[in-house]
């Protein structure tokens, strides 16, 4: 997807430039006389005003490109939103799967529960997890590690290892009783559904505007090594374009990927990436808008 916020820097940077260039040709102009300091400046004004006129065009012709890619996606949404379910019925039939939500996404984890409810899967649980809760202080991390089941607490092996360890088990092979009710008593996480229950996937969720390389070393990786590691399958879904992230970072992973999960599409997809274990699906440089296999169903 196109992201704007990069032109409207431009803009910004622009706007400092001509007011920086006034305030030079004013400070110049005190050894020129009256006509040559107000040609100098009146030269500079007109320079940084093409610059900003060149800016401009440059971002009509962004926005023009990005209302028409929108107007292409409401419309293959709509589309698929009537064919979609026919394509999820029984493709994940009896499948237990966990889901992850990152921070505040109940919106997107809640599209995503939906369409892998509607594909047969049961979804034992949903695990949010606060990205506030400050992964890279290591007191906490420690409290949190304290805080699990003594067998976990491995000497010698980093707090957040620990952590994402034991979260990896119970998603996988499920733990009677409440398992996560001591890491939500010290905030790191909140729970609900049946942690009792085996899992075979686990979906990792991302609300719109998250920005997941500030979580990589000490969230996303562990936590999908430790995850793959129990035998999960495991796949990203975000809301909207995941504009945060670079075009190849979910690569070095090898995990599959689906952007816009929010919408009709991206849950189609989020199925199919599920199934086949690999893909990245959405409007992204690096990603497929809808599998090929799939529209010539």
């Amino acid at each position: 997807m196109i992201d704007l916020k990069y032109h409207v820097y431009s803009l910004v940077a622009v706007f400092l430039a001509l007011a920086i260039g006034i305030l030079i040709g004013a400070s110049i102009s005190g050894g020129l006389t009256g006509n040559e300091a107000i040609s100098r400046q009146s030269r500079a004004i007109e320079r940084l005003n093409r610059e900003f006129q060149a800016h401009q065009a440059t971002l009509a012709e962004k926005q023009s490109a990005l209302d028409a890619a929108m107007r292409q996606l409401r419309q293959a949404d709509s589309l698929v939103a009537g064919l979609y379910v026919p394509l999820l019925q029984g493709r994940l039939a009896g499948r237990g799967v966990a889901i992850v939500q990152m921070g505040q996404g109940e919106e997107v984890a809640a599209s995503v529960k939906s369409a892998l409810q509607q594909a047969g899967a049961v979804v034992n649980s949903v695990t949010r997890l606060d990205t506030d809760y400050g992964f890279g202080d290591p007191e906490k991390m420690k409290k949190g590690a304290q805080a699990l089941p003594m067998e976990f607490q491995t000497v010698g092996k980093e707090p957040y290892q620990q952590i994402w360890g034991y979260v990896s088990t119970v998603l996988s092979a499920g733990r009677p009783e409440k398992p996560f009710e001591t890491l939500a008593s010290v905030g790191l996480l909140q729970g609900e559904g049946d942690y009792s229950r085996p899992n075979r996937f686990v979906v990792i969720v991302f609300p719109k505007g998250s920005d997941p390389v500030a979580l990589k070393d000490l969230v996303v990786q562990p936590l999908l090594g430790k995850l793959k590691g129990a035998g999960l399958s495991a796949a990203v879904a975000s809301a909207g374009a995941g504009s945060q992230t670079p075009p190849d970072f979910w690569a070095q992973f090898d995990v599959p990927t689906v952007s816009h999960a929010d919408m009709a599409f991206g849950r189609l997809c989020l199925v199919e990436a599920l199934v086949r274990g690999e893909g990245h699906y959405g409007l992204g440089p690096s990603e497929e808008f809808l599998p090929a296999r799939l529209t010539a169903r």
